[in-house]
C-alpha cells in the first residue's frame, strides 16, 4: 500500500486530524491494555521500538514513559498525519517520524527493530499478508499486533462508504475487516513466529453513540454486564497479538 493510495479532500483531512488528535488528550482503553503487555518487554530498557502505522504518535509517547532510554520511530503513509505528528512530539528526544510505506520498510530497516507495534492498522488494509510479512522482517524479537478477529474460520471483508465525506461521495474508501484468528495465527507461524499469544480486549467503559453517519465508537451493554463496542454496523472484536519471533 502506497502512501498516496488515498487522496484526502481538505474537509476530509480536517476532519481526520481532529479524531486522531483525540488520542494525544488522553490514554484509551486499547493503549492501557498494551502498556500492561508490553512493560516487562520495555520498561527501564535501551531498545529500538517501531511504530508501524504511527498516527500522530501517541503510542510512542505512551511507550516512552515507561521506556525514556529507548529510539522510537514512527512511520505513517499519510503525509498530513505525519506532519501533526511532527508538531505534536517532533522535538521528543529518541523520537524519529518517517513518510513511507510499511511493506518498503524491509529495504533499510531488516530486523532493525526489538519492538514493532501496529495498532489499528491491520483491518484497514483491503488484506494482510503482505503488510504482515514486512513487520516480521524489521522486527528482531517482539510483535504486537491490535486488530480485529474472529474466533472461527472465517474472514470478514468489508468495505465502508460514509457519503458524509466526501471520499464517501466518490467510491467506498476505507475497509473494516475482520481476520480469522485461526488463519492469522497460522500465518504467522509459516512466517517465523516461534510463539504466538492471544489477548482479548474489552473495553470496559461506556461509550455513547456518536453522529450514525461516520463510523464512531460506541458501546451496548448486554445482561450480564459486559461491553460490545461498536463502530457503524462491525462488532470491534480487538485482540492484542503477541508474536515472538
Amino acid at each position: 500500500m502506497k502512501e498516496d493510495a488515498y487522496i484526502y479532500d481538505k474537509g476530509d483531512r480536517e476532519y481526520t486530524v481532529a479524531v486522531t488528535k483525540r488520542y494525544a488528550e488522553k490514554k484509551y482503553e486499547l493503549d492501557k491494555m498494551l502498556e500492561k503487555l508490553i512493560a516487562p518487554i520495555i520498561k527501564s530498557k535501551e531498545l529500538r521500538i517501531l511504530d508501524a502505522g504511527c498516527g500522530i504518535g501517541h503510542l510512542m509517547a505512551i511507550l516512552k514513559e515507561q521506556s525514556p532510554a529507548s529510539m522510537f520511530t514512527g512511520v505513517d503513509q499519510t503525509a498530513f498525519i505525519i506532519n501533526e505528528a511532527k508538531k505534536l512530539y517532533g522535538k521528543e528526544t529518541g523520537f524519529h517520524f518517517e513518510l513511507g510505506d510499511i511493506e518498503d520498510l524491509p529495504q533499510r530497516y531488516r530486523a532493525a527493530f526489538d519492538v514493532t507495534i501496529s495498532r489499528a492498522v491491520l483491518s484497514w488494509l483491503p488484506y494482510y499478508e503482505a503488510h504482515l510479512q514486512a513487520l516480521i522482517a524489521v522486527t528482531k524479537k517482539h510483535l504486537f499486533i491490535a486488530s480485529l478477529f474472529y474466533d472461527g474460520d472465517i474472514d470478514f471483508i468489508t468495505q465502508v462508504r460514509e457519503f458524509k465525506l466526501e471520499a464517501g461521495k466518490k467510491e467506498f474508501s476505507a475497509y473494516q475487516n475482520v481476520y480469522s484468528l485461526p488463519r492469522f495465527t497460522d500465518f504467522l507461524k509459516k512466517n517465523g513466529a516461534k510463539k504466538v499469544s492471544v489477548h482479548p480486549f474489552e473495553i470496559g467503559i461506556d461509550i455513547p453513540r456518536g453522529d450514525e453517519n461516520l463510523m464512531g465508537t460506541y458501546t451496548e451493554k448486554t445482561i450480564d454486564g459486559r461491553h460490545l463496542q461498536i463502530s457503524g454496523a462491525i462488532l470491534m472484536s480487538w485482540k492484542w497479538i503477541h508474536i515472538e519471533l
